[in-house]
């Protein structure tokens, strides 16, 4: 949730706090959210099972906007403004870095992904609409809010769109888990 709040790619609708649960670390959320003028509600552990799906939710569960699913125009645009800018600071070119998913159908190894990708300096990862992950809370979780920061595409065709990344000029590296070494 704190990921959620430094990005500020999503409105915070209001934030609920388990009663009697104030910790170290949900202090600081609570703080971000004060200081952005967004509510903060106590809640029934109960009801924060119920909003969060799950026991996981740490005493601390928020109403948000939907996930801000960027085009592949977007991320290229904001890769192709990041080089730029790189450029001038460094006096050579940077190409773009892209991570492209087809069939990670777990949430968890989607968000491990993610989490993966932007450490590694990845301007934005593209994946398939049907038959795999979608961004959605779980996938949060699991990349400890690493989604909240990256732009994430969701396309309908990966060979579609890695022919239209090549048109681009971009170079396409490719791993396969039934490839050979």
């Amino acid at each position: 949730m704190a990921e959620a709040l430094s990005a500020g790619r999503r409105t915070v609708h209001r934030i609920y706090v388990s009663a009697g649960r104030t910790t170290n670390r949900i202090e600081p959320i609570l703080s971000l959210a004060g200081s952005r003028g967004i509510p903060v509600a106590t809640a029934a552990p109960e009801r924060l099972l119920t909003m969060a799906g799950n026991e996981g939710h740490q005493g601390i569960c928020a109403a948000v906007s939907l996930y801000p699913e960027a085009d592949l125009g977007q991320i290229l645009n904001q890769t192709q403004n990041h080089t730029q800018d790189q450029t001038r600071k460094a006096g050579e070119e940077k190409g773009h870095f892209l991570l492209v998913l087809d069939g990670i159908e777990d949430p968890q190894n989607l968000g491990a992904l993610l989490r993966t990708a932007l450490c590694a300096g990845v301007d934005g990862a593209i994946i398939p609409r049907d038959r795999a992950a979608s961004p959605v809370p779980s996938v949060s979780k699991a990349s400890a809010g690493a989604m909240e920061h990256l732009l994430v595409a969701t396309v309908t065709n990966i060979a579609r769109t890695l022919e239209e990344l090549k048109a681009e000029g971009i170079w396409i590296a490719g791993l396969a888990r039934e490839g050979e070494a």
